[in-house]
């Protein structure tokens, strides 16, 4: 069991703070999916959406800001140093991307009504074409977990709240 004091530092969160995003991430796009289902709840679905995907961005932030805690800790050796580098651009440009798309359906969810009385009824292709987009850039997350679980499996970087935890 983890207590309050291992936690010695911010970098130390990380591998607890990191999967929190994914999760709610890759959720996400399903209620958009589930909207264009079930029209009848279709404002339901986008704002459960759009609540996974501001927690899931916030949690990303999280994430980068206690990464680049525990990333000060590693040595310096050239075959972690790719990897991290890896794991740090995709980490870094998910957190960008997801920005930009959690207040484009921000926006979207909020002006949805104004936009398709000027508009029309393009609400199901805006929506389908949104749901693209942004399940092409899950490949993003997905690949800084890859590269962060080669850190932890294939160089053996742990963070100090699991190295410094007593052994049984």
């Amino acid at each position: 069991m983890i207590s309050i004091t291992q936690i010695n530092d911010w970098g130390s969160l990380h591998p607890l703070i990191v999967h929190f995003p994914i999760a709610l991430l890759v959720v996400a796009p399903l209620f958009i999916a589930l909207g264009l289902i079930v029209p009848q709840f279709r404002k339901a679905f986008y704002m459960c959406a759009l609540i996974l995907m501001l927690l899931g961005t916030a949690g990303v932030f999280l994430a980068v800001s206690t990464g680049d805690s525990a990333a000060e800790a590693l040595a310096n050796n050239p075959a972690v140093t790719v990897t991290l580098n890896n794991h740090v651009r995709f980490a870094e440009q998910s957190r960008l991307n997801f920005s930009a798309l959690a207040i484009l359906f921000l926006f979207y969810v909020i002006f949805r009504t104004f936009i398709e009385q000027r508009l029309g009824k393009l609400d199901p292709a805006a929506a389908l074409t949104f749901l693209i987009i942004y399940t092409l850039n899950l490949a993003l997350i997905f690949n800084a977990a890859h590269y962060g679980g080669k850190l932890v499996h294939q160089h053996g970087i742990k963070s100090a709240l699991y190295r410094d935890s007593p052994k049984k």
